[in-house]
């Protein structure tokens, strides 16, 4: 905090509560290796067209909403309480605890952020309690046959300008050192499919959740589970260019709890 407070000063505050409210637009990256942004814009009528990037589609995240503290409520981890501000459902993996005394009830944070409202349930797909209301509003996301279907990934605008910048050109070989989820990757061939691309990261996890991915939205790229640092034990020769996200803190993704 000593070393926000350097950079930030006066402005520490105000930079500290914009940290815990979302975006003010919810991103999604058509697949145009599948389907088309008019199309998209057809099936997903709430979506708009960005006016810079011509693969990118995007719906208004509206709020704060007013919430009620419940008796009855659930305790979920970070990660699950900043998708449930947006809206998401939360599922079994992301509980912490549940005090339970009937079926409507609140969704808590760790730290004690209340983030939204539902219903409990047992579903067989892992729901645990259904939102039915949120401190934000936006599109579930999660919930959308095209995010299964590959024709479109939830991706920030941000995050989106990489594979931009990168630039890929026909016969290039791109290698991208930290390529779990597959975000930029699956960008960097969207952009050119005639590249080769390589794909490492050290989780055999995380690299067969990539390979998923690649296969529903019809993405080709080699993979390894390979700690970046060691790449070059895989022989690689005439790389052109290399995409690296190095492990940070984080700082710019929002909504934070």
């Amino acid at each position: 905090m000593e070393d926000l407070k350097e950079v930030y000063g006066d402005y520490l505050k105000d930079f500290l509560e914009a940290l815990s409210r979302p975006n003010p637009r919810l991103y999604l990256r058509v697949n145009t290796l599948k389907t088309t942004r008019e199309e998209l814009l057809e099936r997903l009528p709430q979506f708009k067209p960005d006016e810079d990037f011509p693969e990118a589609i995007y719906v208004p995240v509206t709020g704060p909403n007013k919430l009620e503290m419940r008796d009855s409520y659930v305790v979920v981890d970070k990660k699950t309480a900043e998708s449930v501000m947006l809206g998401a459902n939360v599922y079994r993996p992301g509980v912490k605890k549940i005090v339970a005394k009937g079926k409507e009830v609140s969704v808590v944070s760790e730290n004690g952020v209340l983030v939204g409202e539902g219903v409990l349930v047992n579903s067989p797909t892992g729901i645990v309690v259904e939102v039915t209301r949120s401190l934000y509003s936006s599109v579930k996301v999660g919930e959308l046959s095209e995010v299964k279907e590959g024709l479109v990934y939830s991706q920030g605008k941000a995050s989106m300008h990489v594979a931009k910048l990168l630039d890929p050109q026909p016969g290039e070989t791109i290698v991208d050192m930290t390529a779990s989820p597959g975000g930029k990757l699956t960008h960097v061939y969207q952009l050119e499919p005639r590249v080769r691309l390589i794909g490492l990261d050290h989780s055999e996890k995380k690299v067969e959740r990539m390979r998923r991915l690649l296969t529903v939205m019809g993405v080709k790229a080699e993979l390894y589970v390979k700690d970046s640092r060691y790449a070059k034990d895989l022989g690689f020769k005439d790389v052109d260019k290399v995409l690296i996200d190095p492990p940070c803190s984080a700082l710019g993704v929002r909504p934070k709890v």
